[in-house]
């Protein structure tokens, strides 16, 4: 039997932090993740050219709470990186989200006064995603911008959505064509990888990987367990199975071509949901560009909860065994928690939980 003062399940984001944290407070922590390498789905890596290249996707690290952003600069220096994506748009890329950038390049000066003024009359109320969005933005917007999009995106139709998927979705009434308006956003200079190798570098951490949660909770005793896999396979798939989402990507290399922004979305063309050019993640002058193209997959490595009915309702019924499980342990992360949490949110989240650890 193997003894620890902490039981840290998962090597991404949360995890490590939830490790860093208690092992601060002077606690010993076990760390254990199932792959071969830590990082989870912020892992990164360098092409040989010195691009880094975001393995599942874009990732910027965002949030207004100063605490958050103080506690994650200590382990890396941060670019000052505003993230900037575009939708292709009745064959022109449009600033997104939704700005009046976005509305004078689609309609004539005269009918972007009229579409504010039924932006500002539209009710936010509705059953699902897809009446919600209709009732904000009306069906032109709404057809435009986001039910393809969404289709592609979650391969299932918008009214299965639930309706606080549309509820942070911003319209601006301002030039403003950031993708994010918090406070402190940017990429480690060094990487997301070598960020959180920095965090794990303390002495009362001690990480295993290629360990598997099933195969050892028999094996160690701990006084405080943090959990950061899948929710439904902590409670051995009791209420029934979650689906998770995932992405493939595929990556080129381009010389001289690149994208109109960091990210450009394609919600009614081509098979693809986005592309992504990571060249504009640092300064550089490098001649070639590497692009990755994302799909969405049902199967494989989950990644994005499902916000639909079905899985909220299987949900539910674990957030209620969760509500019932003793105080010494803790789900934390966009997995354990079915909920698709910024990095931003996956930190202050756990900074939170480990505070009332004693």
């Amino acid at each position: 039997m193997v003894n620890t003062d902490i039981l840290v399940v998962g090597a991404g984001i949360s995890g490590i932090t939830a490790a860093r944290i208690l092992a601060e407070k002077g606690k010993k922590v076990l760390l254990i993740e199932k792959k071969s390498v830590i990082g989870g789905a912020c892992r990164d890596e360098f092409s040989e050219e010195g691009i880094n290249i975001h393995l599942y996707g874009p990732h910027i690290f965002r949030t207004s709470n100063k605490f958050v952003f103080d506690f994650v600069s200590r382990f890396a220096k941060f670019s000052n990186y505003q993230h900037r994506v575009t939708s292709y748009v009745l064959g022109n890329y449009c600033e997104f989200p939704i700005n009046l950038n976005t509305l004078n390049k689609l309609f004539n000066k005269h009918t972007v006064g009229n579409v504010l003024d039924k932006l500002r009359n539209f009710s936010t109320e509705g059953e699902n995603f897809e009446e919600i969005l209709k009732n904000k933005i009306g069906d032109d917007l709404y057809s435009l911008f986001y039910k393809n999009y969404s289709i592609k995106q979650w391969l299932t139709e918008p009214f299965n959505l639930i309706p606080q998927t549309a509820a942070i979705i911003p319209i601006r009434e301002s030039i403003d064509g950031r993708y994010f308006s918090d406070t402190y956003q940017g990429i480690p200079e060094k990487g997301y990888f070598y960020m959180l190798n920095q965090m794990l570098a303390h002495n009362n951490i001690k990480v295993l990987l290629n360990t598997d949660y099933k195969e050892i909770r028999n094996h160690v005793s701990y006084n405080w367990l943090v959990f950061t896999g899948r929710l439904d396979d902590f409670f051995d798939k009791s209420e029934g199975e979650l689906e998770y989402h995932s992405v493939r990507f595929e990556l080129e290399k381009t010389y001289g071509t690149t994208l109109p922004s960091a990210v450009v979305n394609y919600p009614n063309d081509y098979d693809y949901i986005r592309r992504t050019d990571y060249n504009y993640f640092m300064e550089s002058d490098f001649k070639v560009h590497i692009i990755g193209t994302e799909y969405s997959l049902k199967e494989g490595e989950p990644l994005y909860a499902v916000p639909d009915f079905k899985n909220q309702i299987i949900k539910e019924r674990y957030d209620k065994l969760v509500s019932e499980l003793p105080e010494n342990i803790k789900l934390i992360g966009r997995l354990a928690t079915y909920k698709n949490l910024s990095m931003g949110q996956c930190v202050y989240e756990a900074i939170k939980i480990c505070e009332g650890v004693q």
